[in-house]
């Protein structure tokens, strides 16, 4: 089970600028890239987000940062997932409301690079814990990570930031106390 976040350019745009994922309960088992932008930074993407593009430079709350191309991050993205699952045990992408955000975003990118088939080859499911937590936590009064993250684990988290939101699902998923027949529910083809 991989967790899995995308930051974007704009919320009406599928370009990607920071994508993260690891692997619940192992120390250090961690994908993170930023992205550079193929499409100019919406105003408020950079506000949600704190990261900004300019002059060709890529910054994370005002800190210069390391970016690649979409193809190079969906590239590296893929050959973490592959070391990750095996043909017998595929990975399975887990995500807070990731069918709605961030497959919708993955997937037109994974088509650009020309990778989709082998990036559903390598995850073929994704669970989405927006819908596990409404299922398994039913009666709260919000079900963003960042209030179930409150909730359940205390504290808040820089959210909004791929590799803090995976961090923070992956310390939220024990509190869903989902049986794997709720989590089967919940799954969803990548295809």
């Amino acid at each position: 089970m991989i967790v899995s976040y995308l930051s974007q350019t704009d919320p009406d745009s599928d370009h990607i600028t920071q994508i993260s994922a690891l692997v619940p309960g192992t120390e250090g088992n961690v994908y993170s890239q930023y992205v550079t932008p193929k499409v100019p930074m919406h105003p408020k993407a950079s506000s949600v987000t704190g990261i900004t593009y300019l002059n060709g430079q890529l910054y994370k709350n005002g800190q210069p940062q390391t970016a690649v191309t979409i193809r190079e991050a969906m590239g590296g993205f893929i050959e973490y997932l592959r070391h990750q699952g095996s043909p017998e045990s595929p990975v399975v992408l887990v995500g807070h409301n990731i069918k709605h955000f961030d497959w919708p975003f993955l997937r037109p990118a994974a088509v650009r690079c020309e990778v989709l088939d082998t990036l559903t080859e390598v995850a073929p499911t994704f669970i989405d814990t927006l819908f596990l937590f409404r299922h398994t936590r039913s009666g709260l009064s919000s079900y963003r990570q960042e209030y179930l993250y409150t909730y359940f684990v205390g504290g808040t988290y820089s959210a909004h930031d791929a590799l803090s939101d995976v961090t923070a699902l992956a310390e939220l998923l024990p509190h869903a106390r989902a049986s794997r027949e709720e989590e089967k529910q919940f799954t969803f083809k990548s295809t």
